[in-house]
C-alpha cells in the first residue's frame, strides 16, 4: 500500500485495479525464511479444504419468549401482537427473522400467528 501513497486516483475502480496488481505481486513474492509464496501455500493447504458456499445465506433469528399480558397482547421489540386468549399469562415463543422482519409466534408447538412489518 505504501507504493500507492504518492498517486492520485479519480475513481474507485482505478484504485481497485492498482490494488489488485499489488496484491498479485505480494502473493507471488517468495517468503524469506520458508520455501514458497503465499499463493503456493494457499493452493497447497487452504484451497483443498475449501467447501462451496451454502445454497442459502445465513439468516439471523432472534428468539424470545415473552409472557402474554391480560389484554391478550405480548410486547416484542416495542410492538404489540395479539394472541389467543388461552395463552394469557404464558410464555409464547416469538421468532424474528432477519431481512424479512417476519414474526412467528408459537405456543406449545402450535403456530399462533405471523406478522410482517413494512
Amino acid at each position: 500500500m505504501a507504493k500507492l501513497r504518492h498517486q492520485t486516483f479519480f475513481s474507485l475502480a482505478e484504485l481497485n485495479q492498482c490494488i489488485r496488481i499489488l496484491l498479485i505481486e505480494l502473493n507471488q513474492k517468495p517468503f524469506k525464511q520458508m520455501p514458497g509464496s503465499r499463493q503456493q501455500w494457499f493452493e497447497k493447504l487452504d484451497q483443498p479444504a475449501l467447501s462451496p458456499l451454502p445454497k442459502y445465506a445465513y439468516q439471523y433469528t432472534d428468539i424470545k419468549t415473552p409472557r402474554v399480558n391480560i389484554d391478550y397482547h405480548l410486547i416484542y421489540d416495542q410492538h404489540l401482537y395479539s394472541v389467543p386468549h388461552h395463552c394469557v399469562g404464558n410464555g409464547v415463543r416469538n421468532n424474528l427473522k432477519g431481512s424479512k422482519d417476519c414474526r412467528n409466534r408459537n405456543y406449545k408447538g402450535a403456530a399462533q400467528g405471523t406478522n410482517s412489518q413494512i
